[in-house]
């Protein structure tokens, strides 16, 4: 898998994801960041981070889906 984007909530298993998907050879690994919810350390840890509002949800998901990622993963 080329490109992942991880559709981040709260706490550290966001991150782990992240990590977990960079170590296991995926080239690029992006989140999309809920404000006020996900991590530093989790942002830090993605090669790029799209930041929406809570309420910003189902305009997210389009926009991912606009991206041509390979995969994606909810986490936290």
């Amino acid at each position: 898998m080329k490109k992942l984007i991880v559709i981040s909530g709260s706490g550290i298993y966001p991150e782990l994801v992240v990590r977990g998907a960079k170590a296991s050879g995926v080239s690029q690994v992006d989140v999309l960041a809920v404000r006020g919810s996900t991590s530093r350390a989790t942002k830090k840890a993605a090669d790029s981070v799209h930041e929406i509002g809570i309420g910003e949800i189902a305009a997210g998901i389009r926009w991912v889906a606009a991206q041509g990622y390979d995969g994606a993963i909810l986490a936290g």
